[in-house]
């Protein structure tokens, strides 16, 4: 599918926060991957969105971020998990177990799902969705 269900502008927004991102340490990847404070009102923020973006033709464009974030999940833990350094291979900080990198990822599909439909929610809704990732993605 054309990326036409994007507006330019949130395209552009993607491809800042995706280079922001790029540049995060891990640790700070997993402080970013907190829970929400109330997962309730979390999972009614993601439910809007989803409404959202079926109704307004986006579900494609969610759909790629989701995809494309969590290759890039994948690659970043490949590429550290065996990096060589001084000390020998593998003394590099991955992002930890299994449990982290799925944490990480569940938070940032909510983050990215937030960028794609930027302009379809509510301030309080595209607040919750990014959580502490919001600095990167403004």
């Amino acid at each position: 599918m054309a990326r036409a269900d994007v507006p330019p502008a949130i395209e552009q927004r993607l491809a800042r926060f995706a280079g922001r991102l790029e540049r995060t340490s891990l640790d700070e990847l997993r402080l970013l991957a907190a829970r929400p404070d109330d997962p309730t009102a979390h999972r009614e923020a993601v439910d809007r969105a989803r409404l959202e973006a079926a109704m307004n033709g986006r579900e494609a464009a969610v759909d790629r971020a989701r995809r494309n974030l969590e290759d890039w999940v994948l690659r970043i833990y490949n590429e550290r998990q065996y990096q060589a350094t001084l000390m020998g291979s593998n003394w590099d900080r991955s992002l930890g177990p299994a449990r982290d990198r799925a944490e990480i990822a569940a938070a940032l599909r909510d983050a990215f799902m937030a960028v794609v439909l930027w302009d379809l929610l509510s301030e309080e809704d595209r607040d919750e969705l990014l959580g502490p990732w919001g600095r990167l993605a403004s």
